[in-house]
C-alpha cells in the first residue's frame, strides 16, 4: 500500500489521501507561494475543469514555508480540489516517503492506488488522466 497523506486543508479539517475513494487522484507536491510556480496552479485548474466529472480528484500537497503564504495563495489562485499544508516546508516527511526530489512533482493514483503515471505535465498529463479513464 501507498504511504498516507493526512495534513491540513485551510480550514483546519485533516484530509487524508486515503480518504478519497474509486477516483483517478493526482497527488500534486509544490509551493504555491514561489514566483517560479505561478503557472502551476493554472495548469492544474484546467485538468481539474476538464476531469473533475470523470471522478479524477487532486490531492494538492503545498510546501510553503509560512501558513499564511499558502492561504493567500490559494484564495489568489481561487483553488478548488483537495489543497493541504505540510508546515515542516521543504524538510516535509510526506515529501521525503514519496521520494519529491524537485517542485512541482506529482503522482498519478489510480483506483486501486497503484501509482501510473510521474511527474507528467500539461498535454502529457491530460493524455495519460484519458488513456485512464478509458473503458
Amino acid at each position: 500500500s501507498l504511504p498516507e497523506v493526512e495534513l491540513p486543508d485551510t480550514k483546519g479539517n485533516q484530509i487524508a489521501l486515503s480518504g478519497l475513494k474509486n477516483k483517478l487522484i493526482i497527488l500534486d507536491f509544490t509551493v504555491l507561494s514561489a514566483p517560479e510556480s505561478k503557472q502551476h496552479p493554472e495548469e492544474l485548474e484546467k485538468v481539474y475543469d476538464k476531469f473533475r466529472k470523470q471522478d479524477v480528484q487532486i490531492y494538492q500537497v503545498c510546501l510553503d514555508k509560512s501558513k499564511w503564504l499558502w492561504e493567500n495563495a490559494v484564495e489568489e489562485y481561487g483553488i478548488k480540489w483537495v489543497c493541504v499544508w505540510d508546515e515542516n516546508s521543504l524538510q516535509s516527511s510526506v515529501a521525503r516517503t514519496w521520494n519529491v526530489k524537485e517542485i512541482p512533482a506529482n503522482y498519478i493514483l489510480n483506483q486501486n492506488k497503484e501509482i501510473v503515471g510521474k511527474n507528467l505535465y500539461g498535454d502529457r498529463l491530460e493524455d495519460r488522466l484519458t488513456d485512464l479513464l478509458k473503458p
